[in-house]
């Protein structure tokens, strides 16, 4: 039969109250149907290359149906026995914390300084190893010039030899050259997870 219409579905007929589930979307009813709550392995059958990439993985594949995919605690080997499901793989996660002034003169929030802090194995059911070792960090600064007499901002005079042992503390001309760095940082890391 035909997907019958929204307002049928919603309203009913003349022999049914309404259809339940019918306004939901493909996405939803193949994650309830294949059991596809929260994160977990899957085995997929058949996986094909796509010609061209649809999203930013680092792997696509393409399968003939939903049948073609199963969550891998339901599959079972030949002999009857459950496949072992192989620990959680770690996730990598951002934390961003921006700091923003009022510019006087737009009434407008600016972006003067982020700071971001990368862990790279974050795991997600067991404790997570705090050692700097797998963190990174990242802090970009911008002047503050909100004076109308029109002089270029000015970072302090003693700020350069505060930083010049800090690799992790970057100075930004504006706020558009911040956020560019910002995001090809993000970019460059590649996080899973993103905090704010």
């Amino acid at each position: 039969y035909p997907v019958p219409d929204r307002h049928v579905c919603v309203s009913g007929g003349k022999t049914f109250e309404k259809i339940l589930g019918a306004g939901a979307s493909n996405l939803e009813n193949f994650l309830i149907k294949r059991r596809l709550m929260g994160p977990g392995w899957v085995r997929i059958y058949n996986p094909k290359t796509p010609m061209g990439s649809a999203s930013w993985c680092k792997w696509e594949c393409t399968i003939d149906g939903p049948k073609s995919l199963q969550r891998l605690d339901l599959v079972t080997t030949r002999a009857g026995e459950r496949v072992t499901i192989p620990e959680s793989p770690p996730v990598s996660t951002v934390s961003i914390k921006f700091k923003t002034a009022v510019n006087p003169k737009s009434h407008k929030l600016e972006i003067v300084c982020v700071s971001a802090l990368f862990n790279s194995t974050v795991q997600l059911d067991a404790a997570t190893d705090e050692a700097f070792r797998n963190m990174k960090q990242l802090t970009i600064v911008r002047p503050l010039n909100f004076e109308t007499n029109g002089t270029m901002a000015q970072f302090p005079r003693d700020m350069e030899k505060e930083t010049k042992n800090m690799p992790e503390l970057q100075k930004s001309p504006n706020e558009r050259a911040l956020l560019s760095r910002l995001f090809a940082q993000l970019g460059s890391w590649d996080p899973d997870v993103l905090v704010s």
